[in-house]
């Protein structure tokens, strides 16, 4: 397994252990997959990526950090079919505001597959 592969895999990992704890407790509190439960999933995922980045000591901008989670986020299909609520975002992180350094990073960290595509478009754009 590649350094790619390893941290995109180790972050979904930990992603997807936390959030299946969210699934469990909504479960068990028969809450429904409405937009408050939407914006707690992207919490979530968003404090998950700021817990790794902050252990490993590597440093990037909110928007960077914003970028990464609604990557995931986006990733994320209810019984592997059905998205999450695309509106639960003020404002979409864009690429364009985030220092090539940070788009080389994301790049490594999301690996070879559909969510890097626009970050590796990004870094060629500027090259």
């Amino acid at each position: 397994m590649s350094e790619k592969e390893t941290a995109n895999s180790a972050l979904s990992n930990l992603i997807e252990a936390k959030l299946q704890k969210l699934l469990i407790e909504s479960k068990d509190e028969n809450h429904s997959l409405n937009h408050a439960s939407c914006l707690m999933i992207y919490h979530e995922i968003f404090n998950t990526c700021v817990e790794v980045f902050n252990e490993t000591n590597v440093s990037i901008s909110n928007e960077a950090m914003n970028y990464i989670a609604q990557q995931y986020y986006d990733s994320v299909l209810v019984n592997g079919q059905y998205p999450l609520d695309p509106n639960v975002f003020d404002k979409r992180a864009s690429v364009k505001e985030i220092a090539t350094k940070e788009l080389t990073i994301i790049a490594t960290i999301l690996g070879a597959n559909d969510m890097s595509v626009e970050t590796i478009m990004e870094i060629r754009h500027r090259s």
